[in-house]
Parts: structure tokens; C-alpha cells; sequence
């Protein structure tokens, strides 16, 4: 039985050529805040991954959504992902959701928080109580 540990590491790839035997359980967050091609955030436990994406809304909201896959070596040592989970993947599978739920609230919170930090800086000191001089 392996123990979870939850470390940051460099924004993950989708390349096919991670060594055999290396799947940290890791949240890695990345500096990708557009909705670009890269998730907001990943959360690896065991082989499970869920990505988490942002998505602004017509209103320019942004909203989050999460793909989750399962990460197996084939016999050549080649990387393979597959949203198909057996019995053994559940529990992993349900730590990772749980955790990029958690995470969602927490990029969420961290948005407003920039949005009022930049919509306080744009009001000016006499918006903010101050004298204007």
C-alpha cells in the first residue's frame, strides 16, 4: 500500500516518453490563467490524472471544467492514457476528483481576489476612502 504524499512540481507534459516506472502524485499548478492549450492546474494520484481546464463564459466569467485519465505502460515501456478505470483505479480516481474539486475552489478564490485587488487599483485612492491628494 503506498502512502499519498502532494508535492509542486514543473507543469506536466503530454509526452509519451515519461520512464517507466515515475508517476509522482503531485497537484502542478501552471502559469497558463488564459484558457490556452495547457490545464489551469493537474492533479496526479497513482496513475490517475485529473487536469483541470478554465474556460471563460460569454461574459468573459471564467468557469472550470476537469478530464480525468488513467496513465499505463504498455510491454514496450511506451506511455498510454485511457478513461476507462477497473475496480483498483476507483479509489485513486475518487482522491484525485476530490482534490481538483477542492482545487477549483481555490483558483476561484484567488481569481476574485486579483479581479478586487485590480479593480481597487484602477479605482483610484479617492474611491477607496483616501483624500485624492
Amino acid at each position: 500500500m503506498s502512502t499519498a504524499t502532494t508535492t509542486t512540481t514543473p507543469p506536466a507534459t503530454t509526452s509519451s516518453s515519461q520512464p517507466a516506472g515515475t508517476d509522482p502524485e503531485t497537484t502542478t499548478p501552471t502559469s497558463s490563467s488564459s484558457g490556452g492549450s495547457r490545464p489551469a492546474d493537474t492533479v496526479r494520484f497513482g496513475g490517475i490524472q485529473a487536469a483541470i481546464w478554465r474556460n471563460l463564459t460569454k461574459e468573459g466569467e471564467p468557469r472550470y471544467s476537469v478530464t480525468v485519465e488513467r496513465r499505463y505502460a504498455d510491454d514496450n515501456g511506451d506511455w498510454h492514457s485511457t478513461g476507462s478505470f477497473g475496480r483498483g483505479d476507483l479509489l485513486s480516481l475518487s482522491k484525485a476528483v476530490d482534490i481538483a474539486h477542492s482545487r477549483i475552489y481555490e483558483l476561484e478564490a484567488r481569481e476574485k481576489a486579483e479581479r478586487s485587488v485590480t479593480s481597487m487599483s484602477r479605482s483610484g485612492p479617492a474611491s477607496r476612502g483616501g483624500s485624492g491628494r
